[in-house]
């Protein structure tokens, strides 16, 4: 049996605000760094339905990446029909946000020698189209978005011996 202490979720909030810049000293040019992301935000809870069972869930936020567009092409002189990418300003624009949750379920099997936890686990549950990055053409005139992780099943199981 469960006491009262055992059936409380368990629950904590992350969150984290930067900035990070970097500073061309030929020109003295100041942009976002590659990894600057100003805010994070991450939430967990787990919850002890038995004492076998356990359900978990994490949700977390990201603002977006900094990105150096590519605003066109040049023909490649070097090879024709080929292109170049032309780059605007060094990250001066930004991927979208992203958020995704996570849900847990996990069973314990006691056995003599063994403790084993099976899990299955919901990736990115509400099937979150988040941006990683981005695709062109092969002249650069078109981009397209290229996503994380898409709606995922993960199963696995856990072994401890003795």
């Amino acid at each position: 049996t469960l006491s009262l202490h055992d059936a409380l979720p368990i629950c904590w909030l992350s969150l984290s605000a930067s900035k990070a810049e970097r500073e061309n000293t030929l020109t003295g040019q100041k942009f976002d760094f590659d990894f600057d992301q100003p805010l994070i935000a991450t939430l967990v809870a787990q919850y002890k339905l038995t004492e076998k069972w356990k359900l978990g869930a994490k949700w977390w936020y990201h603002s977006g990446s900094p990105d150096t567009p590519i605003i066109g092409g040049e023909a490649d002189p070097d090879r024709p029909g080929r292109f170049r990418p032309v780059y605007g300003e060094i990250n001066s624009d930004r991927v979208a946000d992203s958020h995704r949750l996570d849900i847990r379920a996990d069973r314990q099997f006691d056995f003599k020698r063994v403790d084993l936890t099976g899990y299955v686990e919901l990736i990115n549950a509400y099937n979150q189209k988040n941006v990683a990055g981005y695709d062109y053409n092969a002249d650069f005139s078109e981009r397209e978005e290229v996503h994380q992780l898409p709606l995922l099943i993960s199963f696995g199981v856990k072994a401890k011996f003795w």
